[in-house]
């Protein structure tokens, strides 16, 4: 899908594609603009729960287009996710060089069961999973948010203060996805 189709949004590179991916990042962390990424972050269950209300079970698994994702696939995203990053911290405050390994968002949603998984269960996990990182990322002192580490898909290193901008921004994506689905299938109607 264009970019245009997208609201403007790029879509995500190809692994190997290094400078595709800093460009990615640097849009996505743009999203946050200038706002607490910590409060945005502790905002996403509140608005994917708004996002998704009052969607019917059919119209969550209905996909957007062909190729691309349903409302349940974007939970269920966002819920694997935040156990990858939550993974990720832990081994960034907690190791020396460590390198975050890149995967592929699509190859998960195509090959897990995202679309069957049922919704209100993701959510629910991706909101407790996200009140744990939020623990984590509130405990960090000013030596910890300086933290690097190296990401398999993109050059040079990555503070925590850079992720966390990061993660707040995906989430922001990923609400513009879900509204742009909702008003889809409210045409579709």
């Amino acid at each position: 899908m264009s970019a245009e189709g997208r609201g403007g949004l790029s879509v995500t590179p190809a692994g190997d594609d290094a400078d595709g991916w800093l460009a990615f990042v640097a849009e996505t962390r743009a999203l946050v603009n200038g706002r607490d990424p910590l409060a945005l972050m502790a905002d996403a269950p509140a608005r994917l729960t708004r996002a998704i209300s009052g969607v019917s079970e059919s119209q969550l698994t209905t996909h957007e287009g062909p190729g691309q994702w349903s409302m349940a696939q974007v939970v269920s995203h966002l819920a694997d996710v935040e156990m990858a990053w939550g993974v990720r911290i832990r081994q960034i405050l907690t190791m020396d060089a460590y390198t975050m390994d890149g995967f592929d968002q699509a190859d998960w949603a195509a090959r897990l069961p995202y679309n069957a998984w049922n919704a209100a269960e993701s959510m629910s996990l991706f909101t407790l999973q996200r009140e744990r990182s939020l623990s984590i990322w509130r405990s960090l002192s000013e030596a910890d948010w300086q933290r690097e580490a190296r990401h398999t898909h993109r050059p040079g290193g990555e503070s925590l203060r850079s992720i966390a901008q990061l993660i707040a921004g995906h989430d922001l994506r990923h609400d513009a996805q879900l509204a742009r689905i909702r008003a889809s299938l409210a045409r579709d109607a």
